[in-house]
């Protein structure tokens, strides 16, 4: 997830250069729009899209408000169009088999329903529709059953919108459609069970996943008249308000099952790190250490909370007192867990209500001020250790790239000042570009750390934090 955020790497962010708009016209809200894979339309498949006279041009073409070029950019160059493939491999076979399922993974929905266009309706499958395609255009954009014509015709984005279109512009609703897959949501929890089985940690950022994405569009003029920009820093607060509600959610309505909790609702690290006496004397910061924003001492599971933490400091930038109550909030779920389920679950819909008002406090011109506020409250947690788990220390790192990108789309972070941030914002990507390799089960034996430099330390994270922070005050 780290692996492009170096200096100068966002070639892609200077497209969404203007001041953050509330769309024009009446479009669905997140809320009001189900997902494509829950819609009622038919779903015709990417082959319905790949006209060269439509979006399978080989090459952008001139005098269009569209490129025209956006299923070979998807074939080519999107990850998407390769995750029916990812089924077929052996590491899926092998979660397949860990798991016991009755149908290999590219045949089954858990499986299908985040690797290809799920529309497990034969009633809502055109005849050009295959899973096969991976996740394809109506994955994102909705079952074209009612809005292809329209589209082709040239109708506004508000009455294909109307008709069915998802709309993927408004950040909200961008960020509901990838959290279902990228962090599941409650009707689609990725369980403890899963990741046991071998699936990979999923994280979500929504501004990051936005600029990784292949862009298929180009934000010119035409493209902001009929669906208006966001900045970085408003697109990063929609997402971590969204993956926040999200988390809430799907913790309170996932029932318990057996002596544990689900157990994908808490820090991996809480448990998965080194336990060897040799390990831990050589370099004790890999031992528990406190944190004052949950409470807890050691030997206690603890929830994920790393987009929780970052709520604080989007409150910064609206009410100082409200980042206050949603700290405050935090730190009494985390107590409430060692009370039982009912006081966790009431804490959890506490902080729930707080997230709802701070999403309808929050501006839709984020101006600079609100933005170094918030940047200044990621980088003192930061340095005050609070990010100190791999998840939390990853979400403020790009917490901090979105918010420094729209001051320096703003201006208010300008030559040898924007230099020396970004210097210090690679050593602090240096602390994390190794991923989190501290538990590493091998033929050989349970041997934690190999390769000394391959881990995460969360004092070197708090020393480049340190160095940033030197850096935004000069």
């Amino acid at each position: 997830m780290l692996r492009i955020r170096l200096a100068g790497y966002r070639l892609v962010s200077q497209l969404f250069i203007g001041a953050a708009m509330i769309l024009a016209g009446a479009t669905a809200s997140a809320a009001d729009h189900p997902l494509p894979t829950d819609d009622k339309f038919k779903h015709l498949g990417v082959a319905s899209c790949a006209g060269s006279s439509c979006h399978g041009s080989a090459s952008p073409l001139e005098d269009s408000t569209v490129l025209q070029n956006e299923f070979v950019t998807w074939k080519r160059e999107d990850a998407h169009s390769k995750a029916y493939d990812i089924l077929l491999g052996k590491q899926s076979k092998r979660i397949a088999r860990n798991l016991g399922l009755d149908q290999p993974a590219h045949e089954h929905p858990d499986c299908l329903i985040c690797h290809s266009d799920y529309v497990k309706d034969a009633s809502r499958q055109g005849k050009r529709y295959k899973k096969e395609d991976g996740v394809g255009c109506e994955s994102c954009h909705g079952g074209a059953e009612r809005w292809l014509g329209l589209h082709v015709s040239g109708a506004t984005h508000e009455e294909n919108v109307k008709a069915g279109m998802y709309p993927t512009d408004e950040p909200a609703a961008r960020a509901k459609l990838c959290l279902s897959c990228h962090l599941g949501n409650k009707d689609r929890v990725i369980t403890h069970r899963i990741m046991g089985a071998g699936h990979p940690r999923l994280s979500f950022e929504l501004d990051t996943f936005t600029i990784i994405e292949p862009a298929h569009f180009s934000v010119d003029d035409d493209y902001k008249e009929r669906k208006g920009v966001h900045t970085a820093a408003r697109t990063w607060a929609v997402g971590q308000i969204s993956a926040s509600v999200t988390f809430l959610d799907a913790l309170v309505s996932t029932p318990h099952k057996g002596l544990f909790p689900e157990l994908v609702f808490f820090d991996c690290q809480a448990c998965h790190h080194p336990m060897s006496y040799s390990v831990l004397e050589k370099h004790p910061g890999r031992a528990w250490q406190p944190r004052s924003t949950n409470g807890l001492g050691p030997g206690v599971v603890r929830l994920n909370d790393s987009n929780l933490l970052m709520l604080s400091a989007i409150a910064q930038g609206v009410s100082k007192d409200m980042s206050k109550q949603i700290r405050k909030a935090v730190r009494a779920m985390h107590l409430a867990t060692g009370s039982g389920w009912k006081a966790t679950k009431k804490a959890a819909q506490h902080i729930r209500a707080l997230v709802i008002e701070l999403n309808g406090r929050l501006p839709a011109n984020l101006d600079a001020a609100a933005i170094q506020a918030m940047l200044s409250g990621v980088m003192s947690d930061g340095i005050h250790g609070q990010h100190r788990d791999y998840a939390a220390a990853e979400q403020g790192f790009l917490a901090l790239d979105s918010l420094l990108s729209s001051l320096e789309v703003d201006g208010a972070i300008t030559g040898s000042h924007s230099d020396r941030m970004r210097a210090a914002m690679d050593k602090l990507y240096m602390t994390l570009r190794t991923h989190e390799k501290g538990y590493r089960p091998s033929k050989d034996g349970y041997r934690p750390y190999e390769d000394d430099k391959d881990v995460y330390k969360a004092g070197n994270y708090v020393a480049a934090m340190k160095q940033l922070a030197a850096a935004f005050s000069r």
